[in-house]
Parts: structure tokens; C-alpha cells; sequence
């Protein structure tokens, strides 16, 4: 699944699961690997930073507006936001939460999934 990881407002192809550090570097925004000799010490700043992950939800199934929402081994603490709605929080390594949302099925509408780390 491919989304999007925001860089200080600045798009980059994500994919999940996936881990921040080997996003950055296959984005070319970090000069090595995180695993490349003492790189850990030079990319520290990125576990200082907040990150947001999003993809839009594709809605051409859905019947009903109300649904769970289903986030598998998510390995951080998180806020969930579902249309810029916040439905929850993720506050252990990896369990499994559910979430209760609001699909928008009028025509047209971009049902959007963000986290933000």
C-alpha cells in the first residue's frame, strides 16, 4: 500500500508497514542508512520529530457510513484521524485497534486516513 509521509508540508511516497528512517532514505532525504556504521548518532533528529502518515480510503464498496476501522501491529503512539476527525489514539506496540468512523459516500469524496506520530 503506498501513502504518504509528510516532511515539514513536504510529500514523500511511504508505504506501511514501513519504518520512518528507510522512508527518509529511499526518499533521498537522509545521505546513508540508519544501519550504515554511526548513522543512528547523525539521524537522531528524525525521532525528535512529529510525522504524519495519510492515504486516501477508497469508499466504492461501502454501503453504510459507519464502519470500523482496523489498525493492525502499529508499533508507536499515534493519534488516528479519519476525514480530519481524531477517532483514536494508539498507545502500545503492536496490538490491534479499532476505530469507529464516519465514511462521507457522496460522489466525489475523498475519504482520508492520517497518522500522526
Amino acid at each position: 500500500m503506498c501513502d504518504t509521509l509528510d516532511l515539514n508540508k513536504n510529500a514523500i511516497d511511504a508505504w506501511i508497514p514501513g519504518e520512518i528512517h528507510q522512508h527518509l532514505f529511499q526518499a533521498n532525504k537522509t545521505k546513508h542508512d540508519v544501519l550504515y556504521r554511526e548513522e543512528h548518532i547523525n539521524q537522531k533528529w528524525i525521532s525528535m520529530q512529529e510525522w504524519s502518515y495519510e492515504t486516501k480510503v477508497p469508499t466504492h464498496d461501502v454501503t453504510t457510513p459507519k464502519m470500523m476501522l482496523k489498525l493492525a501491529e502499529i508499533g508507536v503512539i499515534s493519534d488516528v484521524y479519519f476525514n480530519n476527525k481524531k477517532v483514536g489514539s494508539t498507545e502500545n506496540l503492536y496490538r490491534t485497534y479499532y476505530f469507529p468512523v464516519d465514511v462521507d459516500l457522496s460522489a466525489n469524496a475523498e475519504n482520508t486516513l492520517r497518522i500522526d506520530i
